[in-house]
């Protein structure tokens, strides 16, 4: 919850308490009470944006500015008690929806770098491109795509267009005379599902491109067309690949110039599974306790009730997950082995 929502929502909550406290003759009190009511709501609104999960808690500004306005209904014993049970009922729902469904922010990312993105468009799929930068101080780009907001049902649609990424679109690349090498993370979801990962690699050093697209080979032909021009800057003889719930992910690998991938949640069945693999090459199998197919996104930042239902801390996943992979992609694709990160929920077997 912003801060200005929760402003409005604690001060009408108390409002609706002191009413039965108040005394009817005291006019003054009432019309302060009315008038910092619709000021602050007007000024939530102007700062912040409405939405409708915030409906209930207008709702509930109104109804207390109709029993100011007939404060001789609260003296009768009757019209008391339906007051009051109108009011236990009505206030847990104006606190809980916005909480519920909130406006998110995404952790920092760690790096040295700070992060760009822009969208990029092949075969009628849609790229996110995180990349790092030295820009700071300019205006967020939104967590969603024009496309992604465009596509989402009015549910979800008046809160997720408000929430910001971490970067800022558009803006130059950090230099760096070698480019930076590049990580496609292929999928079957959302590319703003993985906005958290991405940032956090491209904070490290990387490129990271989120995209549907499952050819790997067109990508980085793409990719070729693109290198060099702002903002990109890209290492193309350094390429990893993630490959999140998709199960023909060894074809995303088939590339000389792919030097490591990752499997994440290839099945999704949830049964024993017997995999065999050729011995003549270098393999790591790490198991996380407890993660479900879905902690590897951000989908747990959407709502606590996910987080609560699944037993899931959204911001120890993220990081539990980026370091993971930041270890290995440095280890991989720079050869820098500096990067150590142990953690008692992950075991990992390398053969």
């Amino acid at each position: 919850m912003r801060i200005l929502e929760l402003s409005y929502i604690s001060a009408i909550t108390l409002i609706a308490i002191s009413l039965f406290i108040i005394p009817k003759e005291n006019k003054k009190v009432i019309y302060k009470i009315f008038v910092f009511i619709v000021a602050l709501a007007f000024i939530q609104i102007f700062f912040e944006g409405f939405r409708w999960q915030m409906v209930p808690s207008y709702l509930l500004g109104v109804f207390i500015i109709f029993l100011i306005s007939k404060r001789n209904l609260l003296i009768r014993k009757r019209s008391s008690h339906f007051y009051v049970s109108f009011l236990v009922c009505w206030i847990p729902l104006s606190i809980l929806l916005p909480i519920l469904l909130p406006i998110f922010q995404l952790p920092k990312p760690t790096g040295n770098f700070e992060t760009g993105v822009v969208h990029e468009s092949l075969s009628g799929e849609t790229m996110k491109i995180w990349y790092p930068t030295l820009a700071s101080g300019e205006e967020k780009a939104s967590y969603l795509s024009f496309k992604e907001i465009k596509d989402l049902s009015p549910f979800f649609q008046s809160h997720l267009e408000k929430v910001k990424a971490n970067s800022v679109f558009g803006t130059p690349v950090a230099s760096n005379n070698d480019g930076f090498p590049v990580i496609i993370l292929s999928h079957d979801l959302s590319d703003s599902y993985f906005t958290g990962i991405g940032e956090e690699l491209a904070s490290h050093g990387f490129i990271v491109v989120v995209t549907e697209n499952q050819d790997t080979k067109q990508i980085v032909e793409y990719l070729s067309s693109l290198n060099g021009k702002s903002p990109f800057h890209l290492d193309l003889q350094n390429i990893g690949v993630i490959a999140h719930s998709i199960a023909n992910y060894p074809t995303l690998f088939h590339r000389a110039n792919i030097k490591s991938g990752v499997s994440i949640n290839s099945d999704k069945s949830g049964k024993p599974l017997l995999t065999f693999h050729m011995g003549n090459h270098e393999e790591y199998f790490a198991t996380i306790d407890g993660a479900t197919h879905m902690n590897f996104t951000d989908v747990y930042f959407y709502s606590p009730y996910l987080s609560i239902r699944d037993k899931v801390n959204p911001k120890k996943e993220l990081k539990l997950t980026s370091k993971l992979l930041l270890q290995y992609f440095k280890s991989t694709l720079t050869n820098d082995i500096s990067e150590t990160f142990l953690d008692e929920r992950i075991t990992i077997i390398r053969k």
